[in-house]
């Protein structure tokens, strides 16, 4: 197999130092200006310091917009396997035209902080109040219900049905 390893020569790493990146550009473009810069950009960054038996590090996925001169961070894979946003409040997960069909998870509830239309068996909370269908769980939009098995709570979570 065949590989490219991109490397730093710096002989200490620390939190922040970038460890190698790739860069994408049009540099033969012909209109020139904001059109030769580079416009994409994956890059990995240390999370901590680099020792012996530690080597934090985390991958950066930058793009630029139509409207802008340079890269911005958007999406960040942390060394501990988490995807997030590079900034908070600033990307959607899908879109209006190309949204996620399923989402898989081991435990836990995803709640969009602000709705979009709601449909039907939609379950999101707005402004703090959890909502299923549009209208508050607690109070007539719903019920909450105990998830049980063999008559037995289990972990202690609910479900809005």
């Amino acid at each position: 197999m065949q590989s490219i390893t991109l490397q730093t020569g710096d002989t200490i790493i620390t939190s922040g130092d970038q460890l190698g990146q790739l860069q994408f550009a049009a540099s033969a473009e012909s209109d020139g200006g904001a059109a030769l810069l580079v416009v994409g950009r994956i890059s990995c960054q240390a999370e901590g310091s680099f020792g012996s038996s530690s080597n934090p590090s985390s991958l950066i996925l930058s793009t630029s917009a139509a409207d802008a001169n340079a890269v911005v961070d958007r999406i960040k894979i942390t060394d501990n396997g988490h995807v997030l946003p590079a900034s908070d409040n600033s990307y959607d997960l899908g879109s209006t035209n190309l949204g996620f069909r399923n989402g898989y998870f081991s435990e836990g509830v995803i709640l969009a902080s602000n709705a979009p239309s709601v449909t039907t068996n939609k379950l999101y909370n707005e402004g703090g109040t959890l909502k299923f269908n549009g209208s508050p769980v607690a109070g007539g939009g719903g019920t909450m219900t105990t998830v049980k098995a063999n008559g037995s709570q289990v972990g202690g979570a609910d479900i809005a049905t």
